[in-house]
């Protein structure tokens, strides 16, 4: 599984994707899905 690559790596996580779908410009769709390590850590958003 892709997760434990993850976690040696020290990224946040992996998206997977259906096969076909397609990217969406600002929206949220099923077809595409963010699996999070476990502890992962999200990283520093940006301020202004």
């Amino acid at each position: 599984m892709a997760v434990r690559p993850c976690a040696l790596t020290g990224v946040e996580g992996v998206v997977g994707k259906r096969a076909g779908s397609l990217y969406q410009d600002g929206e949220r769709s099923r077809e595409w899905m963010k699996i999070k390590r476990p502890g992962a850590v999200p990283p520093q958003r940006f301020t202004r």
